[in-house]
């Protein structure tokens, strides 16, 4: 983040305004939030609630295994890394059931 502070100050200095760390903490913070809305509406694209809950699993695992020990995953909290384990967990065993389920349909029709 240090280059993105800089990049930051640098241009808040042309416009003539004060920088402070603060600004890009919530702009990077807000930016995560919107990416997790558009994750959940995403994830209800798919007419198939099992790949509904396949992409909703591997986002959240993404989430938590590519932000856990980096700055931004401090940044966010450890409640945070917990709550997208917990619902990594959650989706896959939504997706084990829902795919299970339909197994025994599809074995009955050969």
């Amino acid at each position: 983040m240090p280059i993105l502070t800089q990049v930051l100050g640098i241009h808040r200095s042309w416009k003539q305004e004060k920088f402070h760390d603060r600004i890009l903490t919530d702009a990077i913070l807000d930016l995560i939030k919107a990416l997790e809305q558009n994750f959940v509406t995403w994830s209800k694209a798919y007419q198939d609630t099992t790949l509904s809950f396949l992409f909703s699993m591997n986002t959240h695992w993404h989430l938590y295994k590519n932000l856990k020990g980096t700055k931004l995953g401090e940044l966010l909290g450890e409640a945070w890394l917990k709550y997208h384990e917990r619902s990594k967990d959650h989706y896959a065993a939504n997706y084990l059931q829902e795919s299970w389920a339909k197994l025994p349909v599809s074995l009955s029709r050969d």
